[in-house]
């Protein structure tokens, strides 16, 4: 039964990046001001599209950053839980002295 745990535990651990993350810190909760006006609203002009485009661009870049941030972070956490319980599977006193 132990081994068949393992099995299914090993695939999954070994595709997560293991690695230090920074904090990650999630960017302004608000949408760029321009996506918010009344949706029959056209831009008047090239330079109002193209200021809005750049707003829309960042904004979501900044969540696509964040996102990716949060998914290491988890799978750091994930691959930390899975090394605490390969060690208890095994009874290694050694790795309980140590923080994951």
């Amino acid at each position: 039964m132990r081994r068949k745990i393992l099995s299914l535990f090993i695939p999954v651990v070994l595709m997560l990046p293991v690695g230090a993350h920074a904090v990650c810190i999630e960017p302004d909760a608000k949408p760029p001001v321009c996506t918010e006006q009344k949706p029959d609203k056209r831009f008047e002009t090239e330079e109002e599209f193209t200021k809005c485009r750049e707003e829309v661009d960042a904004y979501t870049s900044s969540l696509s950053d964040w996102v990716v941030c949060v998914m290491g972070e988890a799978k750091d956490r994930a691959a930390a839980a899975f090394t605490q319980f390969r060690c208890k599977t095994r009874a290694d006193t050694v790795c309980f002295d140590e923080k994951p």
